[in-house]
């Protein structure tokens, strides 16, 4: 069994409870992630993940290594689901579609829609290294709102 990692919990545990949390209350808005996850997939593929970690697109402070080898876990988990359900064809296409990993991430700005075209092409903020943006214009434009939890590393 796995040893515990958080209070009393096994990273099953954890897992498991988090993949129950998602179906019951579901997946808050966080960031720039403006993806609209099915939930019953979502849930499945943390339950089949080896290492628990929750998939977000906007993934800016993620090292380009471990972020391949999230993409990759992710990706290879979802297929896996769609080989036990028994999904193929063009539904099998959809639920890859809207629910895939993608290394490219949004730019922070919430008012930008451009995303990624290479890894990790976008900026991080020089203070805090956990947002990103495409551009110094997009960043000013996104400071009034981003300064207030930026905490300098």
């Amino acid at each position: 069994p796995d040893a515990p990692i958080f209070g009393n919990q096994s990273a099953d545990e954890m897992r498991i409870g988090a993949a129950q949390a998602i179906r019951e209350i579901g997946l808050p808005p966080v960031g720039a992630d403006k993806r609209k996850y099915d939930l019953e997939v979502y849930a499945s593929i943390v339950e089949r993940l080896d290492n628990f970690f929750l998939w977000r697109q906007d993934h800016w402070a993620l090292e380009k290594v471990e972020l391949e080898k999230q993409v990759q876990e992710w990706n290879d988990a979802l297929e896996q689901y769609c080989d036990e359900e028994d999904i193929h064809g063009d539904e099998r296409e959809q639920v890859i579609r809207l629910n895939e990993a993608t290394p490219f991430a949004p730019c922070a700005n919430p008012a930008c829609s451009k995303v990624e075209t290479k890894i990790k092409e976008f900026k991080n903020c020089s203070a805090c290294r956990t947002v990103a943006y495409c551009s110094v214009d997009c960043q000013k434009k996104h400071w009034k709102v981003h300064k207030r939890g930026c905490v300098k590393r």
